[in-house]
């Protein structure tokens, strides 16, 4: 695990990942979410974002396919057009290519994992559409 990770979230003794709360050191570009960046191997990553209440990341599309689970708050995704309400255990397959957007009723903080994986504040992460 990124030792960066360390500083924003902890592991609870019942073995849960407790994300936190606030910005993340890393800005996305094209995007209101702030992130961490925890793995990336061969074009498979993973991280983790968030969102303040109210923001977001407009309609989008990059070349990988990710999953998005959700660890805190709620939320819409926006998939091809139809919108899906996110709550915390809301797990989400979004394919490459397909547009998606994300806003934030609440603090709303993600894992995502996904291949063809572009860092966090990376221009290439994703092409606003």
């Amino acid at each position: 695990m990124n030792l960066q990770f360390a500083q924003y979230g902890k592991i609870t003794p019942d073995g849960l990942i407790d994300v936190g709360a606030g910005d993340f050191p890393l800005q996305m570009k094209n995007s209101d979410g702030t992130g961490i960046d925890l793995v990336e191997e061969n074009g498979l990553g993973a991280g983790v974002i968030r969102f303040a209440p109210g923001k977001g990341v407009q309609s989008h599309i990059h070349e990988g396919d990710h999953i998005l689970k959700v660890e805190k708050g709620h939320g819409w995704l926006t998939y091809d057009k139809e919108k899906h309400r996110m709550h915390p255990g809301f797990v989400y397959f979004v394919k490459g290519n397909v547009p998606h957007a994300i806003h934030a009723e609440t603090e709303l903080t993600l894992f995502v994992v996904g291949n063809n994986y572009r860092p966090m504040d990376s221009e290439e992460r994703m092409t606003p559409i």
